[in-house]
């Protein structure tokens, strides 16, 4: 199989037994979370902020007790203040230093623009198994044939970029099977803001949301038989298109 294939088959959702809910918009912020790990949660690091905090307000909300952590190294300050929230302007990625001294059994949420695989990569192993549940968006950047080349040039890149893809979707599986070491998927969303694409014999959302939790947590985990999205617990990213539907399994192939 090769490295697309490899890597999307690797995207497992499992049912681990525990309570789905929703915290945040429903729309783009939103993510599907257990219920029962958010109660315990002390601290939630949330790792790319933008000028959208309405998963933090509605977390604490739900869960006053919690204190919240919020990283961006664009933004200067938060849209919006509140007792339980401190600000960090830095972010995760190859560029930045990982995360330390993790309080045991938070949560971490995750939306850094393609500087999550980065992230994964440099986290400390230690550090990484204290989070109780993480939620994180990956981008599954690709690269095409320009459009208008002549026949050489279309097969040169092609031949090229073939191979460029295979080595992204080599680096994205190592990720995946880095992080199932510790942690089992338990929820996937498509965000809709972009459409599906074709990468070899694929089709598949280049943006999936993706849910965790930490495998010592769960006493039985079974391949999930739910159909994605969820009515009432998943929402299009951009309300103004439909939602992404029939995504999961990832492995199916495009006609």
């Amino acid at each position: 199989m090769d490295n697309v294939g490899k890597f999307l088959e690797s995207i497992v959702v499992r049912d681990c037994g525990l309570t789905k809910i929703r915290v945040g918009n429903d729309g783009d912020g939103g993510y599907v979370v257990y219920k029962e790990l958010c109660e315990q949660s002390k601290v939630v690091y949330s790792v790319g902020v933008g000028d959208d905090i309405g998963f933090e307000l509605d977390w604490v909300k739900k869960f006053p007790n919690t204190k919240f952590e919020l990283y961006d190294p664009i933004i200067d300050r938060l849209p919006q203040e509140h007792k339980r929230f401190s600000f960090h302007r830095f972010g995760l990625g190859l560029k930045y230093k990982p995360l330390k001294n993790i309080v045991k059994d938070s949560t971490l949420k995750m939306d850094i623009e393609w500087d999550e695989w980065g992230a994964f990569q440099v986290f400390d192993v230690n550090e990484l198994k204290k989070f109780s549940q993480m939620l994180v968006e990956f981008h599954l950047v690709h690269v095409e044939t320009p459009m208008g080349l002549s026949p050489y040039f279309t097969k040169f890149y092609g031949n090229v970029l073939t191979q460029v893809n295979e080595d992204l979707f080599a680096s994205y599986y190592d990720v995946m099977k880095f992080l199932a070491n510790w942690f089992y998927i338990y929820h996937i969303h498509a965000n809709n803001s972009l459409p599906a694409i074709k990468v070899g014999e694929y089709m598949f959302p280049p943006l999936i949301e993706l849910s965790f939790i930490r495998r010592d947590l769960v006493r039985k985990a079974i391949p999930s038989n739910e159909d994605f999205p969820i009515v009432g617990l998943d929402f299009p990213n951009k309300s103004n298109r439909p939602d992404i539907l029939d995504y999961y399994p990832m492995t199916g192939e495009s006609a």
